[in-house]
């Protein structure tokens, strides 16, 4: 129980029982003072009051200083308005991503299925990129998806509307805000005819490399003869070292 003391019209608290023995150094205090004991120092118990309900989503609970009721001091509390980042923390927190549920809804879209169409004769290798990337999202893994995407982007095969429209599945399926905001926040003009190792800067700092794609181990792609795919296709990948 938390302790109030009021001294010369003005109160300090929370306060306790060690505070006094620290404050009143001359005093000899009972091992268990009492109310009228500790009156007598202007300390009083705060008794405890029940927490209003509040909506968790929009509000928080927060301790305010007592105020003296009915002759005695009692606990008292405030519903604080959430902040948007305490809203968006909440909310995470009680909707997890659905990336799987997301990659199966993508893969039922037909705007989808045309752009992967067009991207498998343009840049095979960025077509698979583009569906292996959403797998890795499902894991928890994006970075290879979104500059996939990007790339297509890049090479014109992703029309606004298609990204409007990935955009609102993204966050009906409560993916993370930088997810759905990197699917549309690089509308560039990425440069003509680029020639293999050119790099490129983005406006958002950023930097492209016009390269082959690598594997785990950092070795280039080879084309696999059991694939229709080109997987060694050029196209720009974003340089993260």
């Amino acid at each position: 129980m938390t302790m109030i003391r009021v001294l010369e019209g003005s109160t300090i608290w929370p306060y306790s029982l060690s505070q006094l023995r620290a404050d009143e150094p001359g005093r000899s205090f009972s091992a268990a003072p009492g109310d009228a004991e500790l009156a007598e120092y202007g300390v009083f118990s705060v008794q405890p009051q029940p927490q209003p309900a509040c909506d968790p989503a929009e509000q928080k609970v927060i301790e305010a200083a007592p105020a003296l009721v009915d002759g005695s001091w009692q606990q008292q509390w405030e519903l604080v308005e959430l902040t948007d980042a305490e809203k968006e923390a909440y909310y995470r927190a009680t909707h997890p991503p659905r990336w799987l549920e997301f990659g199966a809804a993508v893969q039922g879209m037909s705007a989808i299925n045309t752009m992967l169409a067009a991207a498998l004769e343009a840049a095979p290798a960025l077509a698979m990129a583009l569906s292996v990337g959403l797998g890795k999202a499902a894991d928890g893994d994006s970075r290879v998806f979104l500059s996939a995407w990007q790339a297509a982007r890049g090479q014109g095969l992703i029309s606004a509307g298609l990204v409007e429209a990935l955009q609102i599945m993204a966050t009906a399926h409560d993916l993370p805000a930088e997810f759905v905001a990197g699917l549309g926040d690089h509308p560039w003009q990425w440069p003509v005819n680029p020639e293999r190792g050119d790099e490129w800067a983005a406006p958002d700092g950023s930097r492209w490399r016009w390269d082959q794609p690598r594997d785990g181990q950092g070795q280039y792609v080879p084309d696999d003869p059991a694939t229709e795919a080109v997987e060694s296709a050029l196209q720009w990948l974003e340089v993260t070292a």
